[in-house]
């Protein structure tokens, strides 16, 4: 991944693609003001959720994340075995992404 790397793809034009450049560090700088704008409960934009004027243009709703759903689960049935493992993590896996099957017939 791109992890640690100047953010250059996202720059039109860009001539130096391991360093920062001015144009990388304000693209940067703008994302985390973004990031710290949102709402650390709902994620929703605090500019939009947290003006009076637009109490009525939120509702409540309730969604299900299938990966908690199914780790939920998985806990509720294995209970027993999960009370005497120590550290263990219990994580979603998607089956959901993309497959790739060998040509080789």
């Amino acid at each position: 991944m791109l992890a640690g790397k100047p953010v250059h793809f996202l720059i039109p034009g860009a001539r130096k693609p391991n360093r920062w450049t001015r144009p990388a560090k304000t693209l940067l700088e703008a994302f985390q003001v973004y990031k710290d704008s949102l709402c650390g409960s709902c994620g929703h934009s605090g500019i939009h959720s947290m003006d009076i004027a637009n109490s009525r243009e939120f509702v409540a709703d309730k969604a299900v994340c299938l990966g908690c759903q199914v780790r939920e689960i998985y806990r509720d049935q294995h209970e027993d075995m999960l009370k005497t493992a120590k550290g263990l993590k219990i994580y979603a896996v998607s089956n959901m992404g993309p497959v790739y099957e060998d040509d080789e017939s």
